[in-house]
């Protein structure tokens, strides 16, 4: 460490007594005190002249430094000690760094990587492939612990950006933000051969299986939805289902007649209206009475039949 000799001058009973002031020194406590700003010499000769180990001031944040100037001791010196008299020659500061914990990113690795397993559901097992965490060298001292949290509204598959506050002793210390690749376990339709524009899809055209996936550029289609899709435009075979490749295959057709079931109860309507929309399976569309060329709307039911409430 390198020094600088201050020569303090310190009247105390008729006494002198000659300090060396440390140039520059890391503290790891919340407080500064006189013994870590001096030599072990000189703070030898001031405890024998009952001067004890005052609290200069605070210590500065982990990573931050902060300069004690000889007047602030010498405030320090007048409060606790009578009579004080100081001559302060060749000093002008001393340099106070305060020393955290040692940070390894291996903490914060791990911490992404069970939030990941958490996140799993029934459909989906998450797992962590990549991460990239910022750098950190230390901390404060204290009770660590991890909140995360992903920023934006995007799916887990693939590049994502997660928020993590890094909590000490129970107050946000800092947010860093991570990079992470994930992927999943996910039930994948693959087509079997090609698919022309807008024909209707049937089980005969995909295979079913798992993949594990770390990159999905839009929703898979499911099992679920399946019925009632057509390709929306040329599909090539060993291609991976999602919803950009289909569209709901509609069921009732602009400015076609179709077969309208209106039920209250136990009464139930059908008649024949024009549907104004095209409409697929779970679809709302505008309907006309042919008849008397009253507007209503109903919902377009998988059998290609359009529902009404009949408080419509």
């Amino acid at each position: 460490m390198t020094w600088m000799t201050l020569l303090l001058t310190l009247t105390t009973f008729g006494a002198t007594v000659e300090v060396d002031l440390k140039r520059e020194v890391i503290v790891q406590g919340e407080e500064i005190h006189l013994r870590d700003l001096v030599s072990d010499t000189s703070f030898a000769a001031l405890e024998r002249k009952g001067v004890g180990n005052p609290v200069i001031a605070p210590s500065p944040p982990v990573l931050q430094k902060r300069v004690i100037r000889p007047i602030q001791i010498e405030t320090v010196l007048n409060r606790t000690r009578h009579s004080l008299e100081v001559a302060w020659r060749g000093a002008k500061a001393v340099l106070v760094s305060r020393k955290g914990m040692d940070f390894s990113s291996t903490h914060l690795e791990t911490a992404v990587r069970d939030w990941v397993h958490a996140q799993s559901n029934g459909d989906y097992t998450y797992r962590l492939e990549r991460v990239l965490v910022p750098s950190l060298r230390q901390i404060p001292k204290g009770s660590m612990r991890f909140d995360i949290r992903q920023r934006g509204n995007r799916g887990m598959i693939g590049r994502n950006s997660l928020a993590v506050d890094l909590i000490i002793d129970g107050d946000i210390h800092k947010t860093l933000i991570v990079q992470a690749t994930i992927s999943a376990e996910v039930l994948v339709a693959t087509v079997n051969h090609d698919l022309d524009r807008g024909q209707p899809l049937t089980e005969r055209d995909v295979s079913w299986d798992y993949r594990r996936l770390d990159r999905l550029t839009a929703p898979l289609v499911t099992p679920e939805d399946f019925i009632g899709l057509s390709a929306k435009t040329l599909v090539r075979a060993g291609t991976m289902l999602t919803q950009h490749h289909v569209k709901i295959t509609p069921l009732v057709e602009r400015n076609r007649p179709c077969t309208v079931v209106a039920r209250s109860g136990g009464l139930t309507i059908r008649m024949k209206a024009l549907s104004l929309d095209n409409g697929g399976a779970g679809e709302t569309v505008r309907l006309k009475n042919m008849q008397s060329g009253k507007m209503f709307v109903g919902k377009v039911a998988r059998d290609g039949q359009v529902h009404v409430d009949m408080a419509l």
